[in-house]
């Protein structure tokens, strides 16, 4: 899969993020890993450094592209230091030659530190009429529908 997070910011993009966020457009924050953060946890590596250092967190969506094939928003968090200075994304990737990610902050998009299992939906949008491509959306749904109802019971490792 050719998934890259910095698309570049097409009319198509745009609109995407304004289905999600009418009106906030979707900003290229490059990638500096604090000391301590781990890759695939935003949440609560935002969280720790806020503890820390104070600021607070801005949860919103790194905007994804399959070139011909989908958009895709996965649920993120950044640093945001305050004082008007720029926000941060703090987290590594897990990919090393991924420095950059394309985010649309969206206050709306609260993570629920209470139910740390619970990983809430990615939106997706396809880019052409391929009905194996809203297959494969559909299953992607079901299978974070499948993983939410498995962590309900914290005694199956997922």
């Amino acid at each position: 899969m050719a998934l890259t997070n910095t698309p570049k910011i097409t009319s198509q993009v745009l609109r995407f993020c304004h289905e999600i966020r009418p009106g906030v457009s979707p900003i290229p924050i490059r990638i500096q890993p604090e000391t301590g953060a781990t890759p695939s946890d935003c949440f609560n590596n935002v969280r720790l450094l806020v503890s820390m250092i104070g600021g607070r967190i801005q949860f919103g969506w790194v905007i994804w592209e399959w070139p011909d094939v989908l958009l895709e928003a996965e649920h993120h968090a950044v640093f945001d230091p305050g004082n008007g200075k720029p926000l941060r994304d703090i987290t590594p990737s897990s990919e090393p030659d991924i420095s950059r990610r394309l985010f649309l902050p969206d206050e709306s998009a609260v993570y629920d530190f209470e139910n740390e299992g619970f990983r809430r939906d990615n939106i997706r949008r396809a880019l052409n009429d391929d009905s194996r491509i809203q297959e494969f959306i559909q299953l992607a749904q079901t299978h974070n529908e499948i993983l939410n109802f498995l962590n309900k019971d914290k005694n199956i490792a997922i």
